[in-house]
């Protein structure tokens, strides 16, 4: 729900309306209406943690919370000095007099631009969930698609039945609409802590109250590195892995998790982590589709008349994917070895640590290496869930990022293919260099 929110105008540019020209006055009034619907200047904000954040060349700001598979927001220069502003929780109004606007239209984009942070969540009142979003994991159709893919959901009902025994304390990360909280009081457990930032977390309360089962779960209410648990966990339970695999920070907020509110024998599902990465021959109807490749500028030039190739310059296939596949629809596509394994991660035991380093796999197929498919597998105790084309059904719901190898390289039966890889914060997710035998890919020489 959205507060009402009164106008703030620093000391410093407040006026006096008999003084005031008819421009300031108009001015103060349009100042009036900008913010008269935002928040009360009392209200106690603090940015929402972790944030990623891409500077553009032009000051404008794109940020995205971990987890939020949509597309990046734009702001404008001014959300930079308001998030560090709110690096600490900071009235409205005491934030807005910090960053001391020199004018009446500075004070006005500041307000503007702080509003549309609060409302698009990257602003939130500490100890609370972000406000109700229409988009992110609190809109509906994002778990009309998880619970359409029965075999993705019955697969962790399954392990969380095997996980739980009678009168087991359960902790879960990410409530969604309370499905797993059920499975788990199915199994027996005797009370479930589930933890759930975005709207969704009311849906999931009134499912709840229809199943009979509010007396046995608490819903807490915000991001799990914020709360705390009265008592610790004989099972975690999550899912919370993306159609990026480590995208959500599944890492990270379950190994806190384990820390801070788990037994020291503690039983997860999932169990476990592998992130894969497949070398395909990217189908050439969906690259030319996809790619600003040669053939795309020229086509551009020719229709036209004039060169477009600064575009292709800047199309940085290197920092995001090309596109985001059904893994399904993968299946048919050139392989041209075995999976590349990335990251095997066990929630009960390892610890987080850079994702970095160097795998090699022989070319099974001869064929054009340009794409690399980025796929997992969850251990879920007796079974499992993935999302290779070999194993993912007709109903999985995730989709799998496809890079793209600009500089693609013809490779043989036999040939030693080589990938360096990272993934991390400063890179905004995977970064790939790969070779075959001795030859770079980036450039193909030796």
């Amino acid at each position: 729900m959205f507060f009402t929110i009164s106008p703030v105008i620093p000391a410093s540019l407040r006026y006096n309306r008999r003084e005031a020209d008819v421009a300031t006055i108009d001015q103060a009034d349009q100042a009036t209406e900008v913010v008269a619907t935002t928040l009360d200047p009392r209200t106690i904000l603090q940015r929402v943690s972790p944030l990623r954040l891409t500077l553009e060349s032009n000051g404008h700001v794109l940020l995205e919370q971990d987890g939020d598979e949509n597309e990046p927001e734009r702001f404008g220069p001014q959300a930079l000095p308001i998030l560090h502003a709110f690096a600490h929780p900071s009235t409205f109004s005491d934030a807005l007099e910090a960053l001391r606007p020199a004018s009446l239209t500075g004070w006005m984009d500041l307000s503007s631009t702080a509003l549309d942070l609060y409302r698009a969540g990257f602003l939130k009142v500490p100890g609370t969930a972000s406000p109700p979003l229409e988009s992110g994991f609190g809109s509906p159709e994002i778990h009309r698609r998880m619970l359409n893919d029965r075999t993705r959901t019955d697969r962790f009902r399954q392990a969380v039945r095997e996980a739980v025994r009678p009168g087991d304390i359960v902790v879960e990360v990410g409530t969604g609409t309370g499905v797993l909280t059920l499975a788990a009081l199915e199994a027996g457990a005797s009370h479930v802590y589930t933890i759930e930032a975005s709207a969704i977390a009311d849906v999931a309360e009134e499912i709840f109250a229809l199943a009979g089962v509010s007396d046995r779960v608490t819903v807490l209410r915000g991001w799990s590195t914020d709360v705390d648990v009265p008592e610790r966990a004989h099972v975690v339970i999550s899912e919370i892995i993306g159609n990026d695999p480590l995208g959500e920070g599944a890492l990270q907020y379950l190994t806190d998790v384990r820390q801070r509110m788990a037994l020291p024998d503690a039983r997860f599902v999932p169990e476990s982590l592998e992130v894969l990465a497949i070398p395909v021959t990217i189908p050439e109807e969906l690259r030319q589709a996809r790619a600003v490749t040669a053939e795309v500028i020229a086509n551009w030039t020719a229709w036209y008349g004039a060169s477009f190739a600064p575009v292709a310059a800047r199309t940085g296939y290197h920092r995001r994917p090309l596109d985001w596949i059904k893994p399904q629809t993968a299946g048919a596509w050139p392989h041209l070895a075995n999976p590349f394994s990335l990251l095997r991660f066990n929630f009960a035991s390892s610890q987080p640590a850079p994702v970095a380093g160097q795998v090699c796999a022989e070319a099974t197929t001869a064929g054009l290496w340009n794409g690399l498919l980025v796929c997992f597998v969850a251990g879920l105790g007796s079974t499992r869930c993935a999302t290779t084309p070999a194993e993912a059904g007709s109903d999985n719901s995730w989709t799998s990022p496809l890079w793209y190898l600009e500089n693609g390289l013809f490779v043989d039966t036999g040939d030693r293919l080589g990938l360096r890889f990272r993934y991390g914060s400063r890179d905004k997710g995977w970064s790939f260099h790969p070779s075959a035998d001795s030859r770079d890919l980036e450039t193909g020489r030796p």
